[in-house]
């Protein structure tokens, strides 16, 4: 009963904040600001503004004014100590800043349009797959309390995919995937139950690019995002695109940690810019292969817009949802559905804020 009054009450803030009427919208807004300026002040870490310090200021890491810089900007503009490295807000003047869209303010604003049941699905691995199953193009099992997995069903896994990847099921960023291969253990029992002592998980069949995208980085799984809103008239619009593709030793690529991004112009499938990377990194060419990242021509991308186009008619109620494709051997498929698809990337890549495109988006939904 309180979940449901809570989920009407985000819904028909999310109306106010769309209103054209000012009184409605000023109250949508001081919904948008309470809320995440609570779950901000709610999630405020000392240990995690000196790591990030740490990290991409080490000269500074024992210096207690910078320490103390870095947070008043934390407090002043909901920015997370990321958010306040990886878009230079360093060097930003105050009035730059405050026209960004912060990561907690844009995961209130879907929020309050994307209902909880869809955000729930999309955020969890599992239900994601049994959704939308037929266009993942592999085998996937979940581990968890609710479900239970026998040692006779994992055993017949494994040996139609020696080699898997094991993902949890609550996490994003790539936190905890691993990589695991039947021949490092003694036995599938042994095996069976360390993935059991890590549940919730899901392990799925490997994914294998197919040359064109693999030739940046063979290594890792490379993906294109896809960035979609869809508006009250029906209409689907993508936002944004970009090829995420893996650097060094990393078997996956993920922007938010550590893989290099490149922009695609959505009209043409062709990359138009630089490769960037969180931590800074800019590149015409891949660092690790040599391969050129600008001008690139993403192969078969008419089919992929179709293939966005089509998931958005199976569950309409998705507002707002970044969509991660891998490019196959055998044609497109979903690798996971992101329910709070994140901004910052494409801020990096423009080294400006994105929030008048992305609310100019959201206000039609």
């Amino acid at each position: 009963m309180v979940e449901k009054i809570y989920e009407s009450f985000l819904l028909s803030a999310g109306r106010c904040f769309k209103s054209s009427n000012k009184l409605a919208h000023y109250y949508g807004k001081t919904v948008v600001f309470i809320l995440s300026y609570a779950f901000h002040i709610k999630h405020y870490s000392k240990a995690d503004i000196l790591e990030e310090i740490r990290l991409r200021a080490p000269e500074k890491s024992k210096d207690k004014k910078y320490f103390r810089k870095v947070q008043r900007a934390y407090f002043k503009y909901r920015c997370s100590a990321r958010e306040y490295f990886v878009c230079g807000f360093e060097d930003k003047t105050p009035e730059e800043i405050k026209s960004y869209l912060m990561n907690i303010e844009k995961i209130v604003l879907i929020t309050l349009i994307n209902n909880r049941k869809v955000i729930k699905t999309l955020n969890a691995k599992e239900k994601c797959y049994t959704l939308f199953k037929p266009f993942y193009g592999r085998e996937i099992i979940s581990f968890s309390d609710n479900v239970s997995v026998s040692k006779e069903r994992f055993s017949d896994f494994v040996k139609k995919h020696n080699a898997f990847i094991c993902k949890p099921s609550n996490l994003s960023l790539a936190r905890g995937i691993q990589k695991y291969n039947i021949i490092d253990f003694s036995s599938i029992g042994g095996l069976y139950n360390e993935i059991l002592s890590k549940k919730p998980v899901i392990i799925e069949e490997l994914i294998y690019n197919d040359k064109s995208f693999s030739m940046f980085h063979e290594r890792s799984l490379n993906i294109v995002r896809i960035v979609v809103f869809r508006l009250r008239t029906g209409e689907i619009k993508i936002q944004r695109a970009y090829m995420g593709i893996g650097i060094g030793n990393k078997d996956y690529a993920n922007t938010g940690a550590g893989s290099i991004a490149v922009p695609i112009n959505i009209n043409t499938g062709k990359t138009c810019g630089r490769g960037f990377t969180q931590d800074g990194g800019v590149y015409d060419v891949h660092p690790d292969s040599g391969v050129k990242l600008t001008d690139y021509q993403v192969e078969r991308w008419y089919e992929l817009m179709e293939l966005v186009h089509k998931l958005s008619t199976i569950m309409p109620e998705i507002k707002y949802v970044g969509w991660d494709f891998a490019l196959t051997p055998k044609g497109w498929i979903i690798v996971e559905g992101n329910g709070n698809a994140g901004q910052t990337i494409h801020q990096i890549m423009d080294s400006k804020s994105v929030y008048k495109e992305f609310l100019n988006l959201y206000m039609q939904t």
